[in-house]
């Protein structure tokens, strides 16, 4: 081995080395992407991920609340009938606000309040990685939603491609919130 490739090697043994030593109590998602680093006679020494591996969507770029428009939310509970004493005049109003996640995985959430002259409701719609999708893969299966959707215990989880919905702090039922996913998803893409 020459000088200079050893070189390269112990220097890329070393940052390795050093990244292992931190101190930080949370641990970041490893990146996808790395830069080229081109070294005088070596040529590119960048590590690429496998071809097998997916490129992970930046979660924390995703406007939840820019999903749901007042038009689709007014469509959901009007076809829901969220004021039961509804007529062709009732308006219903849609407020997003976006929510922000503590948890130790991303997540970008928005709270979805839809008012119907006096009759209302509440969720919270979080989109995070379905990395670990498998685990909320059980109940009952529920057709063309998503990639795939799974009802369980009243609340459906929705794939789509490396993201995953799911909803909180639902006032609705949960096939008005289904409804709203529906209309989400397209968006989501």
């Amino acid at each position: 081995m020459n000088a200079t490739r050893r070189l390269v090697v112990l220097s890329a043994a070393g940052v390795v080395l050093l990244a292992g030593c931190g101190s930080s109590s949370k641990a970041s998602a490893p990146s996808t992407t790395r830069p080229s680093t081109e070294i005088a006679g070596l040529g590119d020494t960048s590590t690429k991920p496998p071809a097998s591996a997916t490129p992970t969507t930046d979660i924390a770029k995703i406007d939840v609340c820019g999903l749901l428009s007042e038009d689709d939310a007014a469509a959901t509970a009007r076809a829901h009938r969220l004021n039961g004493a509804q007529t062709d005049a009732t308006v219903y109003t849609l407020t997003a606000t976006p929510q922000t996640g503590t948890g130790s995985e991303p997540v970008a959430s928005c709270k979805f309040s839809i008012d119907g002259q006096g009759a209302s409701g509440t969720v919270v719609i979080q989109v995070q990685s379905a990395r670990d999708f498998s685990l909320y893969a059980s109940g009952t299966k529920v057709p063309d939603l998503g990639d795939e959707a799974y009802r369980d215990q009243g609340s459906t989880v929705v794939r789509v491609g490396d993201l995953m919905l799911s909803a909180g702090e639902d006032s609705f039922t949960d096939d008005f919130v289904v409804d709203l996913y529906r209309k989400m998803i397209p968006h989501l893409r």
